[in-house]
C-alpha cells in the first residue's frame, strides 16, 4: 500500500474538483459545558475555588494525607479546558473536548483520583490570543491544572501567567518549545512528537517513496501559517528538504492567515506557477480546502502532505475529497479511531455508551490522550501527598514512558532537563480512503449505528517510525521562536 500511495505522479491525479466550496466543518457538539464569550465566563462546572494566594490545607484520603490548594478539595478537583469551540480548528477540538468529558465521567463512575470527583471548566477561546489571554485570567484561581490548551501562539501568550500561578498545561498544539525547558520552564507537558520534528519525517518519508516510485526526487513547496505552529513546522520540513539536497521551488513559510474569507491567491497563484511535485502545509482544514482546490482549478497536479492539524477527515465530505484520495499524505500522532490496539476498546465502549448520536473522529484519541495524561500527573500527585500546584507539577516530571496502550507512542517528561533523552519523535502515515470512508455512510455515519463504531477513512500506511533525520536531530531547543 505504501507505494501505491507515493506512486502517483502529477499527470496522473483527475481534477474532479469544477468549482470550490470550502468545506463547512460544523461539529456535531459533544461539549456539554457553557460555551463562553469573549467576556470572561461567569457560568462554569465548578463553583469558584479559593486564590493562588490561599494557604494549603490537609485531608486524610486515598492513602494517607493530602496537601492541596488550588482547584482542589477534599471532595473535587476542577480541570480546565481553554478550547477553540468556534474558531478556525472547532470541529477537531470539539471531538477531542467530548473524548475529555467522556473520559472524566468514567472516572468519576469509579470513584475518581483520591476519593475526589472531577469538575471541568470549558472555555471558548475561538482560537484567538487575546480571548485566550482572557479565559484564562477567568479561570485562573478555580482549577488545578489545564487538561488542555488549544493553540501554539495562545498557550505561548499566557505562559507567563502559567508560571507565576505555577500551573502546568496539557497543550492541544505539537509546537517543539513545550519540549524546550529553557522556553516554558516545563509548565506546558506536550503531548507525542512536535511539529518539527514531524515535518522532517514526513518530508524524508514522502521523499524517498516517490523518488522509489518515480525514480527522481520530489521538488517541495512550502507553505504554513505565521508563529509558533506554522513556522515550526515549516522549519522541520525545510531543514529536512535541505539536508536531503532536495530543491524547494516555492517557500510560503508564514504567507498563509487562517480566515476563511481569505482566498489565498498569492499562495496559490505560487503553487501553480511553480509547480512542486510535493506541496507540505501547516494551515488548518480550511484552508488547506481552499488552497488545494485552487490550485485544483488552476490546473495543479501534485501531491500534498503536511503537518497534523492541516488535515481533518471531514474533507472527504468537500469538493476537495477526489484530491484528498488520490493526492493526501496523511501522518498521524496517534492512531486513527477504530484502530485495533489494546487501547482503543475502551475509548470505543465509554464513548458509544456515552455519544452514541456522534459520528466516528479520530479526534476522540487525542482527547482520551489529553485525559489519560492529566490523569497520570494527577494520581501520581495524590500517591505523594501533595496535590498543591506546585506538586502537581513536581509529579508530571516524573514521568517516564507513560503507555498509551497502542494509542500512540509512549510519553516522557523526564529528565525536565534533557529534552533530547524524552523528546518523541515518531509518526505514523495514513492513507485517506474516500470509498471505505463512503461506504460505511460517510457523514451519515454515528458511534452507535455504523459497524464497529464507523470509520474516518484513514487506513493506516506505516506504523509509528522515526526517519533518520528526525532521530539524529540534536533537539536542544525550539526550532522556531518568534
Amino acid at each position: 500500500m505504501k507505494k501505491e500511495l507515493l506512486a502517483r505522479s502529477r499527470g496522473t491525479i483527475v481534477l474532479l474538483v469544477l468549482a470550490l466550496v470550502v468545506v463547512s466543518c460544523g461539529g456535531d457538539g459533544g461539549a456539554t459545558t457553557t460555551v463562553g464569550t469573549t467576556e470572561p465566563a461567569t457560568e462554569t462546572t465548578a463553583a469558584p475555588m479559593e486564590t493562588t494566594e490561599a494557604s494549603t490545607e490537609t485531608t486524610a484520603a486515598a492513602g494517607g494525607d493530602i496537601t492541596f490548594d488550588v482547584g482542589v478539595t477534599e471532595d473535587t478537583i476542577t480541570l480546565g479546558l481553554l478550547a477553540d469551540l468556534t474558531g478556525p480548528f472547532a470541529p477537531l477540538v470539539q471531538d477531542i473536548v467530548a473524548a475529555q468529558e467522556v473520559y472524566w465521567d468514567m472516572i468519576n463512575a469509579a470513584d475518581g483520583i483520591a476519593g475526589r470527583q472531577i469538575e471541568v471548566i470549558v472555555e471558548d477561546t475561538a482560537y484567538n490570543p487575546d480571548q485566550h489571554r482572557t479565559k484564562y485570567e477567568a479561570i485562573r484561581d478555580q482549577v488545578a491544572m489545564l487538561s488542555q490548551s488549544t493553540g501554539s501562539p495562545q498557550t505561548a501568550g499566557v505562559i507567563d501567567l502559567m508560571l507565576e500561578d505555577d500551573i502546568v498545561a496539557i497543550p492541544l498544539t505539537w509546537y517543539s518549545g513545550w519540549a524546550d525547558p529553557t522556553f516554558d520552564q516545563s509548565t506546558v507537558l506536550e503531548q507525542q512528537t512536535n511539529y518539527c520534528l514531524e515535518g522532517m519525517n514526513v518530508v524524508e518519508y514522502v521523499s524517498n517513496t516517490f523518488e522509489e516510485a518515480n525514480g527522481a526526487p520530489p521538488t517541495w513547496a512550502v507553505i504554513s501559517f505565521p508563529g509558533e505552529y506554522g513556522q515550526d513546522g515549516a522549519f522541520g520540513a525545510k531543514y529536512a528538504i535541505e539536508q536531503l539536497g532536495l530543491e524547494l521551488v516555492f517557500d510560503a513559510e508564514a504567507l498563509v492567515t487562517p480566515t476563511p474569507d481569505d482566498p489565498e491567491t498569492e499562495v496559490i497563484t505560487g503553487i501553480v506557477s511553480n509547480a512542486p511535485d510535493v506541496v507540505f502545509t501547516t494551515v488548518n482544514p480550511t484552508n488547506l480546502a481552499v488552497i488545494m482546490g485552487g490550485a485544483a482549478q488552476s490546473g495543479f497536479q501534485g501531491q500534498w502532505t503536511g503537518n497534523v492539524p492541516s488535515y481533518d477527515f471531514r474533507l472527504l465530505d468537500s469538493p476537495v475529497a477526489p484530491i484528498i484520495d488520490a493526492a493526501y499524505v496523511q501522518p498521524g500522532y496517534n492512531v486513527a479511531w477504530g484502530t485495533d490496539v489494546p487501547g482503543m476498546a475502551a475509548l470505543r465502549d465509554a464513548m458509544l455508551e456515552s455519544r452514541p448520536d456522534l459520528r466516528p473522529s479520530d479526534a476522540f484519541v487525542v482527547g482520551w490522550i489529553e485525559a489519560q495524561i492529566t490523569h497520570e500527573v494527577l494520581q501520581r500527585a495524590a500517591e505523594s501527598g501533595d496535590m498543591t500546584r506546585a506538586g502537581i507539577k513536581a509529579a508530571a516530571l516524573t514521568i517516564e514512558g507513560f503507555n498509551f496502550d497502542g494509542l500512540a507512542p509512549d510519553q516522557s517528561y523526564s529528565p525536565p532537563d534533557d529534552p533530547n533523552a524524552y523528546v518523541t519523535r515518531s509518526i505514523a502515515i495514513f492513507d485517506p480512503n474516500l470509498a471505505a470512508y463512503t461506504e460505511a455512510g460517510g457523514a451519515a455515519q454515528t458511534i452507535g449505528t455504523a459497524p464497529n463504531g464507523g470509520t474516518t477513512g484513514s487506513d493506516l500506511v506505516e506504523d509509528f517510525f522515526a526517519g533518520e533525520l528526525a532521530s539524529a536531530y540534536d533537539f536542544t531547543g525550539a526550532c522556531f521562536r518568534p
